[in-house]
């Protein structure tokens, strides 16, 4: 799923060869070894979730509809639930405007900054879990 939606942004973007982009991207080992391991199914639905939303912000930029931004926004959302290294995601969304127009507009920064609030509170909140929820070090198994 994540190679068809990455062929088909990649086709949309314009760029040469780009069933030959997602077909190396389905065959690397790293995105096999995520297939074929269970403990890294949240690598696929981030990356299906993340690929999603930048599909659909590619749509919203094509036709303005916010039905688009908000599915983009939603999907954003969901892979950062699946997996914290999706935390890049606005970045990618402003390096496509990039792509696109070759500078940002204010309109484009008002349109980003939902997804860096997003990051920074799935940043934060992460950062608080850890420190409050994750694996803490037992003083007792030191002897202290």
């Amino acid at each position: 799923m994540s190679a068809v939606i990455a062929w088909y942004v990649l086709r949309r973007l314009g760029v040469g060869w780009a069933w030959l982009s997602a077909a190396v991207f389905a065959l690397h080992p790293v995105n096999v070894e995520a297939v074929a391991w269970v403990s890294q199914c949240k690598s696929l639905l981030a990356t299906v979730f993340g690929f999603g939303s930048l599909l659909c912000f590619c749509r919203y930029d094509a036709h303005s509809k916010r039905s688009w931004y908000a599915a983009s926004l939603l999907l954003c959302a969901a892979s950062y639930m699946s997996k914290s290294s999706m935390l890049m995601m606005p970045i990618v969304l402003a390096g496509y405007l990039l792509w696109q127009r070759g500078s940002l507009r204010r309109r484009d920064l008002f349109d980003l900054a939902p997804f860096f609030l997003l990051t920074v509170a799935f940043g934060l909140g992460g950062w608080w879990f850890m420190q409050n929820r994750g694996i803490k070090r037992n003083s007792h198994a030191r002897g202290g």
